[in-house]
């Protein structure tokens, strides 16, 4: 990251909102997310940093120097089983084609400023399989394993492993 702002003020309580990236970090966000700009011949891209899906050290982003901020959660992906244990076939081609819904935590942030100022614990730990809907989150490569970065708010629910 190139610079970034002095964060933001809540509007309904005036609290300060905590920044989740500084100057230097390497950030992962959205395909969607943030708007071009070009500064002196520079491409550029700027996010809102509720945008940021997780924050990296180094030039290149992998599991050991990757960060969740805010209520973001990293979660892998468990593989699409297209059988049964006894061998019928329980997926179309058409369901090769969706997005995983579930997985394990592999990593949570710190969890989600209240606008009146504290940080809210996430309702999930490491370890914990989620289920969350089809169009949640964005998926991310790290180290060749395929995850899904969602919010907290986006898990429909959560067992033990």
């Amino acid at each position: 990251m190139v610079a970034a702002g002095p964060g933001r003020v809540s509007l309904e309580t005036g609290a300060k909102m905590t920044m989740s990236v500084q100057t230097g970090d390497g950030v992962i966000y959205g395909q969607y997310d943030g708007n071009e700009l070009r500064v002196n011949d520079v491409d550029h891209q700027m996010i809102k940093d509720e945008d940021v899906l997780l924050k990296f050290t180094g030039t290149d982003p992998k599991f050991d120097n990757v960060q969740c901020v805010k209520d973001h959660i990293l979660v892998k992906l468990a593989p699409r089983e297209d059988k049964t244990a006894t061998g019928l076939i329980i997926v179309t081609s058409e369901d090769k084609e969706k997005r995983s819904q579930y997985g394990t935590v592999a990593m949570v942030g710190p969890g989600r400023q209240a606008s009146s100022g504290p940080v809210i614990p996430l309702p999930v730990k490491v370890g914990d399989g989620v289920r969350f809907r089809e169009s949640a989150g964005s998926d991310i490569k790290l180290d060749g394993v395929e995850y899904r970065v969602v919010r907290a708010t986006e898990i429909i629910c959560k067992w033990a492993p």
